[in-house]
């Protein structure tokens, strides 16, 4: 394990558990401002934090590993996870944000979880604020859903006469689909398929002598 002569800040995203999300710092090997964001039970979460604040990371190994919740794992499990995940060099340092304050007095306000590129969702609660006289909107989460890769932006930039009308297409095209049923891959064939129809009908109609 790398010696840690100052706090980092670590997320591990969790799989199996409620929460979605486990944010901690770790000092000179000692764990600090543990959080279980997105779920699960506030009180459970806020006393294991305390429990273990200030611990180092061998004592809490010690004491959390083992624990059965559901799907084979708990919160604690997971936080185990994470931890050994920091200690072999798996878990990046999570890159530090900036907290903006809101100086405009506020009555009333909008709030959105987690759109997470599901775009007519994101739409209709739109519509739906619409009805209320708010102050401002803000949201939480992620408005495009995960990110796509590098070989999946290589593949779009290596497709020929793509126009923002051809995203539109796709868009709206599987816009009621599942969003289950929807990947990176299908929309990127559905591009190339786009452009090459087009390209299709530009040959065809094309007026001019030869």
């Amino acid at each position: 394990m790398k010696n840690n002569t100052s706090a980092n800040r670590y997320i591990y995203h969790t799989s199996g558990v409620c929460p979605p999300e486990i944010h901690f710092k770790i000092n000179d090997g000692k764990i600090n401002d543990l959080r279980f964001v997105g779920g699960g039970c506030p009180g459970n979460a806020q006393l294991v934090s305390r429990l273990l604040e200030g611990k180092s990371l061998a004592h809490v190994l010690s004491d959390i590993q083992g624990i059965d919740c559901r799907n084979g794992t708990s919160c604690p499990q997971e936080l185990a996870c994470a931890i050994r995940a920091v200690q072999n060099g798996t878990l990046d340092i999570a890159e530090s944000f900036k907290v903006q304050a809101d100086s405009i007095p506020r009555q009333s306000l909008a709030v959105i979880g987690n759109p997470a590129g599901d775009s007519v969702a994101f739409e209709t609660i739109l519509k739906h604020i619409l009805d209320y006289d708010v102050d401002a909107i803000l949201c939480l989460g992620n408005l495009t859903g995960d990110s796509i890769d590098q070989s999946g932006r290589e593949e779009i930039k290596a497709v020929q006469n793509l126009a923002p009308g051809d995203y539109k297409v796709v868009r709206d095209r599987y816009s009621f689909h599942p969003k289950s049923s929807i990947n990176h891959i299908l929309l990127i064939n559905a591009l190339e398929n786009e452009a090459k129809l087009k390209t299709k009908h530009e040959k065809a109609n094309r007026i001019g002598f030869k």
